[in-house]
């Protein structure tokens, strides 16, 4: 952990210093795939901060609360009995705090104006600052639920901004957002079944209703993104068809995954 950690550092300190994060990525290889959509973060904090003048008292409120957040994350009594984050959890926390630190030093505070960034698009000068949110938000999101909650959601508004771009005939930004949609659902697999290993022994009562709550968020999401498949399936492209193949596939198997997490869950070990 440490070391990909001091990777992530380093590549940021190098994009700060006008460095491409393709080079950083081609240095680390195995850790590309953790590191690409970090280091694509800190590069749209980048740009947007160059044009960015908040007000000191903004600067000063946000740094604040983020201290406020950070200390309760990390130092309060309830982070010190939280010993059941993972490595990997760990190291993409690490790393999202990183990148929060590194706008802070590109634009006095990371004040920017979230509100206003929740609609951006791909393409405008806010949508990178919306991908910040998204990360800071799980950052500060503790429970298993709650960060599928999010992924979800975030899943959800990959697919509007799919249809946005296909109706610009923006093939490149089509694709990154249908990228990010399926790391996100990816991600909800693996949050449900780490390991994608059976289980030792039968999880827990409260472990069994977490992955039900996990399930069922899963479930309203595919719900909810039914009528804007639909959408897609009016548009005038190309590769419709297997944009929707690709994100019903990311659905399906995140479902598999915590299917089998509650099927391992429920296997009580031969004595």
């Amino acid at each position: 952990m440490g070391k990909k950690s001091n990777h992530l550092n380093e590549c940021l300190e190098r994009i700060r210093h006008g460095d491409d994060p393709v080079n950083c990525l081609k240095d680390y290889p195995e850790e590309a795939d953790e590191l690409r959509p970090l280091l694509e973060t800190a590069v749209g904090i980048t740009k947007f901060a160059m044009t960015a003048q908040p007000r000191p008292e903004f600067i000063a409120q946000t740094q604040g609360i983020l201290a406020q957040e950070y200390y309760l994350a990390h130092y309060s009594w309830k982070a010190k009995i939280a010993g059941w984050l993972k490595p990997k959890v760990r190291l993409a926390k690490i790393a999202t705090v990183s990148i929060v630190i590194l706008a802070l030093v590109f634009i006095s505070g990371f004040s920017l104006s979230i509100v206003a960034s929740e609609d951006a698009m791909p393409g405008e000068i806010l949508y990178p600052i919306k991908l910040a949110t998204e990360q800071v938000r799980l950052f500060f999101s503790f429970s298993d639920d709650g960060k599928v909650g999010y992924l979800t959601k975030y899943a959800e508004t990959r697919i509007a901004e799919i249809i946005y771009a296909i109706e610009h005939e923006d093939d490149a930004h089509a694709e990154a957002a249908l990228k990010r949609l399926e790391r996100q659902l990816d991600t909800v697999g693996r949050i449900a079944n780490p390991s994608n290993t059976p289980r030792a022994m039968a999880a827990s009562e409260q472990e069994s209703l977490i992955l039900q709550e996990i399930e069922n968020i899963v479930n309203e999401s595919l719900k909810e993104i039914n009528e804007k498949l639909l959408e897609i399936k009016a548009l005038e492209s190309e590769k419709k068809e297997e944009i929707i193949d690709r994100i019903e596939k990311a659905y399906a198997e995140a479902i598999e995954s915590i299917e089998s997490a509650r099927a391992e869950s429920s296997i009580i070990p031969y004595e």
